[in-house]
């Protein structure tokens, strides 16, 4: 134990306290430069993070805008004002689409107005702004022809002339996007046209609401010319989602295009030396580098939508100060990682001997004898593997054992079954010598005893000639003999068979008042020699006549499926019991003991000689079919046997099979 582990530990233990050696030396002369740059990396990433966040969403939201004013609904409007209704409606589903959602009003509470031709939204209680709270087209002239504040529209409002409600044409984002631009404007208050809910007198008074909105506008461009002016407001709440705390010795700001500062995050006592028109000059000439001016590290990025400008201040000891102090602290985490890892590879590699040493405990348990056993698996790795490995070769192990004692048995039962097979019928012919020998010398015997005699000697012949069929037909189906080396020659139509065979079975079955009853759909052509399958029938029907009661019925039918027909015998015996299914097609296994057995193929009650399950069996396989069996003791046994199909096909039957059976 110790000398195994002393072989993995202090060759490993080596190597790693040479690399933190190495390590040691190489991050205290470089750790200032190195972590330097990890600072100036985590400065740029948060930066870039706000940047890329606002840009993308306001990209989303200009890309939702000019999806809307592709519609065609906008270039009609546009020279013919009576599709105003039509726009309504388009502009209404757009702020459904974008998160608008309405609810049930309250008396006395703010809902939007009705909307054309979806007057019944209108009156509604506003429960989420969405993303485009109002939506206004906007003449060349500068005046509204059709708004939608939060679903709704009062439609009065175009019914007024000089309205100074509806008059944009003194905004400068209006001129911009009249010639052509597509303008962000930073958030300002922005009013939108709510009223009072009053469900007796529906005449609820108007009221404005201000909110804090992002102004998108865009031009409606009709081929070179601009036919109107879409303004879209959009909800801010996301910039204070996105810009996020740099924390203390750091502030964030976001500037629109003259410098105003639209959100400011971070600490507000960092206050550069210079002004924010020197600071802009400076950070226009970095680009997207870092500037080191006086105190404080400077940078910037530019919004491509908008125009807005991301500025980001920290202060300079701050952020390299933790750097000087890491590089100071390098050699006392060395020091502490030395010992961690010591420790740690210790304990790893009393966890990866662990496993070994219990695979030799237990091969020394099996060495002894104990077969059969297994042990806990603990990780999924090449140990883990080789310990299913050990289990499953344990099991095996046993497994085979347990087999080798089973055969074993059989061969017992083989020895007995044989010398009490072979006995009883040579006493019959040793008896009858003796009597004849007799009779020889005695002539008083009379010729009736004589018949009697010879009688006996011709069953007991009759028997030896039987066991000797069945052993030399178990032998030829073991061996693959039935199976014919001409392909055209296995094929068999099982209707014809299954009804000859019940015919020549039907006395045996008589004698004991069992019906054989065929069902009516029960041919089929497949691939197998037909001689074979009055075997596999014979076989079955025998062992199914023999296992019955007296009075009980035998059912025998066929299921033809796309490539395969499966003979299905059912019988109402007395069951095989389930310990012993899967071993009774091993030669000459009886379930029974072979003390109780008759070499009779439909003699009731005892057992045989153990091969009909074997000759079943073994015919399936040469002509690649399978044998299942169902039993359950005391309620009968159903056997399976499943043919492939000739060309993968059932075949009609020349002629009807009639319903055979007795009874």
């Amino acid at each position: 134990m110790k000398k195994l582990q002393t072989k993995f530990l202090v060759p490993i233990l080596s190597i790693q306290l040479i690399a933190l050696a190495a390590l040691g030396f190489v991050g205290y002369h470089f750790s200032s430069d190195i972590l330097s740059e990890q600072a100036e990396r985590d400065f740029r990433r948060t930066i870039d993070l706000v940047a890329t966040q606002i840009e993308s969403t306001l990209d989303s939201r200009i890309r939702e805008i000019e999806t809307l004013l592709r519609d065609p609904i906008f270039i009609k409007f546009s020279v013919a004002p009576h599709y105003k209704s039509d726009v309504d409606v388009t502009v209404f589903n757009f702020q459904k689409g974008n998160g608008l959602l309405l609810g049930e009003p309250e008396v006395g509470g703010l809902v939007n107005f009705p909307i054309g031709l979806l007057a019944n939204e209108g009156g509604r209680a506003i429960v989420d702004d969405g993303d485009f709270p109002s939506i206004e087209f906007i003449s060349p002239e500068g005046d509204v022809r059709q708004h939608i504040y939060l679903g709704g529209s009062n439609d009065r409002d175009f019914e007024a002339t000089g309205s100074e409600k509806l008059a944009r044409k003194d905004e400068d984002w209006f001129q911009a996007a009249l010639a052509g631009k597509t303008v962000v404007t930073p958030p300002r208050p922005t009013s939108l046209f709510l009223r009072t809910y009053d469900p007796i007198s529906f005449q609820g008074r108007e009221e404005q609401i201000e909110k804090e909105l992002i102004t998108i506008a865009m031009p409606l461009r009709v081929g070179e010319t601009v036919r109107g002016v879409l303004r879209i407001t959009t909800s801010a709440d996301f910039l204070s989602d996105i810009v996020v705390d740099p924390g203390t010795h750091a502030l964030l700001e976001i500037l629109d295009r003259n410098d105003q500062i639209i959100l400011r995050s971070g600490d507000d006592a960092i206050q550069p030396d210079l002004g924010l028109p020197q600071i802009r000059q400076l950070l226009e000439r970095s680009g997207d580098d870092i500037i080191d001016h006086g105190r404080h590290l400077l940078m910037h990025r530019v919004l491509a939508a908008s125009g807005w400008r991301v500025l980001m201040m920290g202060n300079r000891d701050h952020i390299y100060g933790s750097v000087y102090e890491l590089r100071n602290n390098i050699l006392i985490v060395i020091a502490l990682s030395m010992g961690l890892m010591a420790l740690g590879i210790f304990f790893t590699i009393h966890k990866l001997i662990a496993p070994i040493l219990a695979l030799t405990r237990a091969s020394n348990r099996i060495a002894q004898g104990e077969l059969g056993i297994t042990i806990d698996k603990h990780a999924d790795d090449e140990i883990g593997s080789l310990t299913d490995s050990f289990n499953q070769m344990s099991v095996a192990t046993k497994e085979a054992h347990d087999r080798l004692s089973r055969i074993a048995f059989v061969r017992r039962q083989l020895l007995r079954i044989i010398s009490h097979e072979l006995r009883t019928p040579m006493n019959g012919v040793v008896g009858f010598y003796d009597l004849m020998q007799a009779e020889a010398i005695d002539e008083t015997k009379t010729s009736e005893e004589f018949r009697e005699c010879f009688d006996a000697l011709g069953t007991s012949i009759e028997k030896v000639k039987n066991l000797v069929e069945r052993l030399t037909r178990a032998s030829s189906a073991i061996a693959g003999e039935l199976r014919s080396d001409d392909e055209d020659a296995d094929c068999a139509d099982l209707g014809p068979i299954i009804h000859d065979m019940v015919q020549v079975l039907t006395p045996a079955a008589e004698r004991r008042a069992i019906t054989l009853r065929a069902g009516e759909r029960i041919w089929a052509t497949v691939r197998c020699k037909q001689e074979a399958v009055r075997i596999l029938l014979e076989e079955a029907l025998s062992n199914a006549i023999k296992y019955s009661p007296d009075g009980k019925a035998i059912d025998i039918d066929v299921d033809v499926q796309e490539a395969s027909a499966t003979i299905i015998v059912r019988d109402q015996g007395e069951g095989i019991p389930q310990t012993y299914i899967t071993e009774v097609v091993e030669p000459f296994f009886e379930v029974k003991d072979a003390s109780f057995h008759s070499t009779g193929r439909y003699t009731t009650g005892g057992g045989g000689l153990g091969l009909g399950l074997t000759v079943i069996a073994s015919i399936l396989r040469s002509f690649e079919g399978s044998l299942q069996i169902e039993s359950e003791e005391g309620t009968g046994t159903t056997l399976f046997l499943t043919l492939p199909l000739m060309d993968g096909h059932q075949s009609e039957p020349t002629s009807v099979i009639p319903l055979v059976g007795s009874g």
